[in-house]
């Protein structure tokens, strides 16, 4: 990693790391003079073709796409592309972040942050074919397929739209927030 110190920041040289089959992208500079400190990220891709696993779920995609939370098992990849990023470092609950969030394509069995929509779309479902709703004992399936998700990150809070899935044959269409940690 290079870095170069003067004028009151810390530039980074930008940094590419592959990760699985895919890329992270970073080229952070923290700025010192004026205070308090601040990093910054300039608009940009940041990650591209990621797997997503239970834990990139949990980890970071859970606050811009909440349905991903607690997922059990996942599949598919996703990028992410920033327009911009502020953080200052004594208070990080005063992020301030904007991008949007390409899923490629996604195949996850739901945790429990989405189960209450995905019994609602099994309901719709069965109503639609005229059969019973009771599930077969197989985990469903939520699948989100080849859509951006724009977000914001704001006073702890992440904002974000455009959220669909399927659920067998059910289309759910979601927008809203989340206060992040």
């Amino acid at each position: 990693m290079a870095a170069t110190l003067g004028d009151g920041a810390l530039q980074i040289a930008p940094i590419a790391v592959a990760v699985g089959d895919g890329q992270l992208n970073l080229a952070p500079t923290v700025h010192f003079d004026p205070e308090p400190a601040l990093l910054t990220m300039p608009a940009g891709p940041v990650i591209t073709n990621v797997r997503i696993s239970p834990e990139v779920s949990e980890a970071m995609l859970k606050f811009v796409a909440p349905v991903l939370a607690g997922a059990t098992q996942s599949e598919g990849l996703f990028s992410m592309q920033l327009d911009g990023l502020r953080v200052p470092l004594a208070d990080t609950k005063k992020a301030d972040s904007a991008g949007k969030l390409t899923v490629h394509s996604v195949r996850v069995v739901p945790g429990p942050m989405a189960e209450q929509w995905v019994g609602i779309a099994q309901q719709i479902q069965a109503v639609a074919k005229h059969n019973d709703a009771t599930p077969n004992g197989q985990a469903t399936l939520l699948s989100i397929r080849d859509q951006q998700v724009n977000f914001r990150v704001v006073d702890g809070r992440v904002y974000h739209e455009n959220i669909e899935f399927q659920v067998g044959d059910v289309v759910m269409r979601f927008a809203g927030l989340r206060r992040s940690r």
